[in-house]
């Protein structure tokens, strides 16, 4: 009965922090129209991130304060940590939130947690109040009282909380002409799952997914398989190898919150996972002359090292990223590309080097190959 107290208190705190803080931020929820469901309460913070946070900690703090063995302690973090990791990864996938509202209830839910916990450190310290124990008689009724419930909600929970499924649905926005007054309108960096810059957009293409695939396999490009567990495991046994992977996933980048539509790779002479060219293609929202509108970037992985930011090893990418451009459009056997100047390169030298590359966008159109 000690446990049921903290995670009932733990239960309506988060409750009722996410129903004020929705109140209060009124932040809006992703484009339903690139969801896999629809919500209809604000984006911030992540109910069900902020609750598998909380409740879940809670209840493996609960369960290693009883539990004597470290292998037995262990395992219950790592299956709580597990399952919050599905639950942020879900509602991301699902395209109900944004990855900066996951994060920030990762963080509020983190501070919840400590509000509740620090105080049963204190009392579990100094003995201020002395648990309730229960008898035999009691414990049998509670315990299948709470089975019961488990097994309600597994069986008929999602009976009884329809979700509805969105359909994907082709944007429809036309755009009177691809002219530099239209390219304002496009996007100019791509970014990571956090939001921080990335690599320049540099391409503008115009046709269906079926002519743009067409056009890179054609050139002996490689599409890259989807960022699977499976998949990126094979990715880092090859590169430890020095192998190669010509189909490797490569690491998702975002525009709008909205990971690529799909991406090319080629390899070098070098023949190996380390080094290969990159292309990583968006469709947008726009539409000319009947062609949908896409926008890619380019990048070179000249090797493989750890990432200043994340400490993590990761492909270090050549800041020169017109002379990846110029290698794409020599590839695609594209000698005369339309340009359009999208923005001037910044002079700042205090800033990262790619804040000052050149940011002149091509346009290609597929429509006739």
């Amino acid at each position: 009965m000690v446990a049921a107290g903290p995670a009932g208190h733990a239960f309506g705190l988060e409750t009722l922090s996410s129903a004020v803080i929705k109140q209060i931020l009124a932040r809006p929820r992703p484009d339903r129209s690139r969801g896999l469901l629809t919500e209809n309460s604000f984006s911030f913070p992540s109910g069900n991130t902020l609750t598998a946070t909380v409740i879940g900690d809670l209840t493996a703090y609960l369960l290693c304060c009883t539990i004597k063995s470290s292998i037995g302690r262990l395992m219950v973090v790592l299956a709580a940590l597990t399952a919050i990791i599905l639950v942020e990864i879900s509602r991301i996938y699902l395209g109900v939130h944004y990855p900066s509202d996951i994060l920030g209830s990762l963080a509020l839910g983190m501070f919840l947690l400590a509000v509740i916990i620090t105080p049963l450190e204190i009392n579990h310290r100094f003995h201020l109040l002395e648990p309730v124990k229960l008898t035999g008689a009691v414990k049998r009724p509670l315990l299948i009282a709470v089975a019961a419930a488990v097994l309600f909600a597994g069986i008929f929970g999602a009976q009884l909380t329809p979700l509805t499924v969105v359909e994907p649905q082709e944007a429809s926005e036309v755009l009177p002409a691809l002219d530099e007054a239209a390219t304002k309108r496009l996007p100019v960096y791509s970014e990571t799952l956090t939001g921080a810059r990335m690599e320049p957009v540099n391409f503008i293409y115009l046709g269906s997914q079926e002519q743009i695939d067409g056009l890179f396999k054609r050139a002996g490009w490689y599409k890259a398989d989807p960022s699977t567990l499976s998949n990126t495991l094979r990715s880092i046994l090859v590169a430890v190898r020095n192998e190669q992977y010509l189909t490797a996933p490569v690491t998702p980048s975002y525009l709008a919150a909205k990971p690529e539509t799909m991406a090319f790779e080629k390899p070098t002479d070098a023949n190996t996972l380390v080094q290969r060219h990159h292309t990583r293609i968006w469709k947008t929202n726009y539409m000319v002359a009947g062609q949908p509108v896409w926008v890619a970037t380019a990048s070179f992985d000249r090797g493989i090292g750890i990432g200043t930011q994340s400490g993590l090893p990761t492909h270090h990418i050549d800041p020169d990223v017109d002379a990846e451009r110029a290698y794409i459009l020599q590839s695609l056997k594209v000698t005369q590309p339309h340009l359009l100047h999208a923005r001037t390169p910044s002079s700042d030298t205090t800033q990262p080097a790619t804040d000052f590359l050149p940011m002149a966008r091509r346009q290609y159109s597929i429509s006739k190959t």
